[in-house]
C-alpha cells in the first residue's frame, strides 16, 4: 500500500513564492534605481564643485561671472531636485523591501503548515505500519498455537 504526501495548499504555497519572488525582483529595481541617482547625485555635486573652483581662478567679466553664478544656482537647482528623488526612492525602497519581507512571512508560515503536515502524515503513517505488523505478528502466534 504506497501512500504519498499530498499538501492541499500547495498551490497556494507555490503562488506565495512567486509573490516572494517579485516582491525581490522589485526591491532589486528599486534599489538599482535609488543607487543610479545617487551616482547621477555625485556627479552632479562634483560638478557643482568644479564650477566653483574654475570660477575662483578665473579673471573674467562682470556678465561672465553672472552667467556664471546663474549657471551654478540652475546646478544647485538641479542638485536639490535630485536630493528629493533619491528620498523619495529611497520611500519607494524601504516600501518594497516591507513589501518583500511580508510576503516571505507569508511564504514561511505556509512552508512551516506543510512541513508540520508531512511530519504528521509520516507519524500516521509509521503508526499504520506498526499496527499491520502488530496484525501479522499476532496472527502469527495465533497460527502458532492453533498448530
Amino acid at each position: 500500500m504506497a501512500h504519498t504526501f499530498r499538501f492541499r495548499l500547495d498551490s497556494v504555497l507555490n503562488l506565495r513564492s512567486q509573490e516572494s519572488q517579485q516582491a525581490q525582483a522589485a526591491l532589486g529595481e528599486a534599489s538599482s534605481a535609488l543607487v543610479a541617482r545617487q551616482e547621477d547625485l555625485a556627479l552632479r555635486r562634483q560638478y557643482r564643485q568644479q564650477l566653483l573652483e574654475h570660477q575662483a581662478g578665473a579673471a573674467l567679466s562682470v556678465r561672465d561671472i553672472e552667467a556664471h553664478w546663474y549657471h551654478v544656482r540652475s546646478v544647485n537647482k538641479e542638485i536639490e531636485t535630485m536630493e528629493r528623488e533619491c528620498l523619495n526612492l529611497r520611500e519607494i525602497e524601504d516600501n518594497r523591501r516591507e513589501e518583500l519581507s511580508e510576503a516571505l512571512k507569508k511564504q514561511r508560515s505556509l512552508e512551516k503548515l506543510r512541513e508540520r503536515k508531512h511530519d504528521l502524515f509520516r507519524e500516521n503513517l509509521r503508526k499504520e505500519e506498526q499496527k499491520q505488523m502488530d496484525e501479522i505478528a499476532q496472527r502469527g502466534k495465533a497460527d502458532a498455537a492453533a498448530h
